[in-house]
């Protein structure tokens, strides 16, 4: 993506104060979706801290801990001192794991929710796992294109890690590249959306009629909306950008083939069980969604070293 520097400056308490605002906003729903944790409580009444005020505490330590560690992140001015900011974030980042683990339930308000809605959900398993993770990974991302497109070179300049020049200055995002990534923000979004009604489908062991179709109508929804994005991108992307999409395709294809002709073979032997639809899905979008990852950063970063980019 090329961007271009803006002729206004913008100073760089506006940057910290649109991170601290984002990474606020995350600490604050991932309390919300979490319950205060036993350990965390006895703890606390230990030293002589109980009722609301030691669940205010547990709330709110975790929060101020990735606080400070959005305050150390480097701020992308390539000075000396940003390796070591960057240190200082990853050990605030581990203090912040550690709190969470300490006094956090993490996000068992957020499955007491879908168990209401749903009904009983069975024990997850390891593709479960990954659907999961992959479904929050692609509504992260795609969040964080749309960020990008509301917001321009603020957004960008926000979350860099390393030095982007000119430092003094705000970057700016082509119209044609925001509308790129509103369509990819799009993708992304439907896609992990469609992931969270594809795992809730199949985990679910009783759903009531009301849960079954509105799984069903999360699951088409987010494909459709998946799906359009992708036909659109495809129209509006160039040569380069076609061949990392197919490569990233064909890749998991070839991939896939072998794994899929060797579990029949085996499943024949009675050797494994039958092979479902669900875990190819998920591995396949895994697959292709890595590749394509991969294939962007290996040929976006030689075209970058040709001065083609």
């Amino acid at each position: 993506m090329k961007m271009k520097s803006a002729d206004v400056p913008r100073p760089r308490t506006d940057i910290l104060g649109a991170r601290l605002a984002v990474i606020m906003g995350i600490g604050v729903l991932i309390s919300a979706l979490s319950r205060p944790a036993e350990t965390g409580l006895s703890l606390l009444a230990d030293i002589g801290i109980n009722g609301g005020f030691a669940i205010l505490i547990i709330h709110a330590v975790p929060v101020l801990i990735l606080m400070a560690g959005a305050s150390a992140w480097p701020s992308g001015s390539g000075s000396a001192g940003e390796p070591w900011r960057l240190v200082v974030s990853a050990v605030i980042g581990g203090l912040y794991g550690m709190a969470v683990a300490l006094f956090l339930d993490p996000l068992v308000r957020a499955h007491d929710w879908v168990v209401g809605w749903t009904g009983p959900l069975r024990e997850a398993n390891f593709v479960d796992a990954v659907a999961w993770v992959s479904a929050v990974t692609c509504i992260a991302l795609g969040v964080i294109c749309q960020a990008f497109v509301s917001f321009g070179g603020a957004a960008f300049r926000a979350l860099a890690a390393q030095s982007v020049p000119p430092s003094d200055e705000p970057l700016e995002i082509r119209p044609r590249d925001r509308g790129e990534l509103a369509w990819a923000a799009l993708g992304m979004i439907g896609q992990g959306i469609m992931l969270v009604g594809i795992v809730l489908s199949q985990s679910a062991l009783d759903p009531p009629p009301i849960a079954q179709g509105g799984v069903a109508v999360l699951s088409l929804a987010g494909g459709a909306a998946f799906l359009w994005s992708s036909l659109r991108l495809w129209s509006a992307f160039d040569e380069l950008q076609r061949r990392t999409v197919m490569d990233a395709y064909a890749w998991s294809a070839i991939l896939a083939t072998p794994l899929v002709v060797g579990w029949v073979v085996l499943e024949g032997l009675g050797r494994v069980q039958p092979l479902e639809a669900y875990p190819l899905v998920v591995v396949l979008l895994l697959g292709q969604s890595l590749l394509a990852a991969v294939l962007q950063i290996k040929f976006g970063a030689a075209q970058l070293a040709k001065g083609v980019a």
